[in-house]
């Protein structure tokens, strides 16, 4: 249902977007391996450095300040945008969960404390599948308020993306368990 010019340019971006996928990879493993070693005071200050440099491109490229270019205009580009931005949050907490579980159950490996092991898994999965079902509960149930976070309150087409992010909430809802499992996995 998107125009020829919006797909052409969603290819463009997908083929520009691949060209990180090698360094994004070989950060997560400089991120676990740190992690191992118990240097997370590193990943901390870089995701949050990451974070702060994130924003700022949002400020640039997403909203179009600073004369770069702005939203596509398609209603539901905005929505998938909004929707995105928080599927994205729920997964970050459940890769959190991961890095700690990795310390947690190489620390108690280099103990040879099986007991450990065991219950730090089996924390990370149970903690995994509560973040899985509060925001699948708070995708389904208050899609609204959420969306609203990534909206002006006087935009006119505020409604329609609501109700499209609604809808892209509820399928961001179905993937969650999924999407925890293989984070924790």
């Amino acid at each position: 249902g998107q125009s020829p010019e919006l797909s052409a340019d969603a290819a463009t971006y997908l083929r520009i977007l691949s060209i990180g996928m090698i360094p994004s990879l070989l950060v997560m493993v400089l991120k676990n391996y740190l992690a191992a070693l118990e240097h997370t005071q590193v990943v901390l200050w870089t995701t949050v450095a990451a974070a702060v440099l994130n924003a700022g491109g949002n400020h640039v490229l997403i909203f179009g300040n600073f004369g770069a270019p702005g939203w596509l205009g398609k209603l539901p580009l905005a929505a998938h945008g909004a929707a995105l931005q928080l599927a994205a949050v729920a997964f970050v907490m459940h890769l959190g969960l991961s890095q700690a579980a990795t310390v947690r159950v190489g620390q108690a490996q280099a103990a040879q404390d099986r007991s450990a092991m065991r219950s730090c898994a089996g924390t990370a999965i149970a903690l995994s599948i509560a973040l899985s079902l509060v925001s699948s509960a708070l995708f389904l149930v208050f899609p609204d308020p959420l969306l609203s976070i990534f909206l002006d309150p006087y935009e006119p087409n505020r409604a329609a993306i609501l109700a499209i992010g609604a809808g892209l909430l509820a399928v961001a809802a179905l993937f969650q368990m999924t999407d925890g499992a293989q984070v924790i996995a």
